[in-house]
């Protein structure tokens, strides 16, 4: 059952089309019915490997949504529930700016 809220919760954020305040207004809406689950550790577990396959896979809507979500989870559970979720969201950050960099490297390198 919790799989199935977590997909839904997924399915939930990443509509497109949406405007700031509609995302913010669904994410305000996957934090109310987070609220009720009663194993967080579950949800927090399928969530970490969704979101680790979107980030991996770029399937994001948008990474503010996504920045946005694991900080209402850290405000609803504090930092050591969300700790490893913005360890993945500043990695892929940090992995991106690494790419670039190494892409124009190499441009400049090969001319």
């Amino acid at each position: 059952m919790i799989f199935s809220i977590d997909k839904n919760i997924f399915l939930i954020i990443q509509f497109e089309g949406n405007t700031e305040s509609e995302i913010e207004d669904k994410l305000s809406a996957c934090i109310t019915i987070f609220k009720y689950i009663d194993d967080k550790d579950v949800f927090q577990k399928f969530y970490a490997k969704m979101l680790a396959k979107r980030l991996i896979h770029s399937q994001s809507v948008s990474m503010d949504a996504e920045e946005a979500m694991i900080n209402k989870l850290k405000q609803a559970c504090g930092y050591e529930f969300t700790s490893k979720l913005h360890r993945m969201f500043t990695d892929i950050k940090g992995f991106n700016f690494f790419s670039i960099n190494l892409f124009y490297f190499y441009q400049t390198f090969k001319s």
